[in-house]
């Protein structure tokens, strides 16, 4: 090649080069753009909401119920008006009572399968033997 003269390809690379370059800065800066776009969004829409401590609730804060049930004498239906009690347990209390007879305290509602320590917490208000 005679010394004056360039190599097209030599022209190329240089300008692709910078057009890459460019490119992934470019790209960078989208990216960064998009993050701190989201991010402050995303502030300001947990701050747009009002949050209230979570309620918790003791035995006493409970309200009373206006009924208890007799856990020796109620039937299906009247079993299964207790929160907590379907369809299942209200037949596993029913069943257990024929095998065992009455319950000889509200604690022996235990026995039952599906009914433990948190259920019984919860429903000990509502039951009477």
């Amino acid at each position: 090649m005679p010394a004056g003269t360039k190599n097209k390809s030599t022209v190329k690379r240089p300008l692709s080069r910078l057009f890459i370059i460019l490119f992934c800065v470019a790209a960078a800066g989208y990216i960064t753009f998009c993050a701190v776009a989201f991010t402050f969004a995303d502030r300001n829409e947990q701050n747009s909401y009002i949050t209230a401590a979570p309620v918790t609730y003791t035995e006493s804060s409970l309200p009373a119920p206006e009924k208890k049930v007799n856990i020796n004498t109620a039937n299906r239906d009247e079993l299964m008006e207790i929160t907590g009690i379907g369809e299942v347990t209200a037949d596993r209390i029913i069943e257990y009572r024929r095998r065992n007879g009455d319950f000889l305290s509200t604690e022996e509602i235990m026995n039952i399968s599906g009914i433990g320590k948190s259920l019984y917490s919860r429903i000990k208000q509502c039951i009477e033997v």
